[in-house]
């Protein structure tokens, strides 16, 4: 009892082996998940045809690029053609991202045409160029407290001929010019 368990020998191997049942502990499918809901593994699988975008690493750096996916090998490793570079490469699951195909994309409406729908315009249409710089006035503003006002401002029947007049400033407080003096400590990096 040195070793706190049964040390095994030569006669050890007489006897059979002890069958332990593959479900009793779990200890495996337990650490597995565990790690795998720490670091968010996502088990990933792909089906032969299916469009992907590769890591495609290449003089010490990497980019994705269109792929399709020929064969599986193995449990994560695939065989997939590129499409720019008309080849065939090997990546691991990790190494792939799913692809939306551009057909797919182009017959759902998109968020712009929702947008555009529910309020009835038109998404063709070019934007107005109709309203020149000079129109614009920068010394109008709007009053922010009674729309009477603005209204007057906007719809007033003065001539168009009188220049609006300049707005009124309010006067800005002067700023304490006072000179202020270092410390002594400082007396070394004053500039003379």
């Amino acid at each position: 009892m040195m070793f706190q368990r049964p040390i095994r020998t030569v006669n050890s191997l007489l006897k059979p082996p002890v069958q332990v049942p593959a479900d009793s502990s779990g200890k495996p499918e337990k650490q597995n998940a565990a790690f795998n809901k720490k670091h968010g593994a996502v088990k990933r699988q792909f089906e032969p045809g299916e469009t992907v975008f590769a890591q495609v690493h290449q003089n010490n750096s990497w980019n994705w690029e269109k792929a399709t996916i020929i064969e599986r090998i193995g449990q994560v490793n695939y065989n997939m053609y590129l499409e720019k570079r008309q080849r065939l490469i090997r990546s691991h699951a990790n190494q792939l991202k799913t692809r939306v195909s551009e057909s797919s994309t182009a017959q759902g409406p998109t968020p712009l045409s929702v947008f555009f729908d529910g309020f009835g315009l038109s998404n063709n249409e070019p934007l107005r160029q109709d309203v020149n710089a000079e129109e614009i006035d920068p010394h109008v503003s709007i009053p922010n407290g009674n729309p009477q006002e603005s209204d007057e401002l906007f719809y007033s029947e003065e001539s168009e001929d009188e220049a609006p007049a300049p707005p009124v400033l309010a006067s800005i407080p002067e700023i304490d010019r006072r000179l202020i003096r270092l410390p002594s400590r400082f007396q070394s990096y004053w500039m003379a």
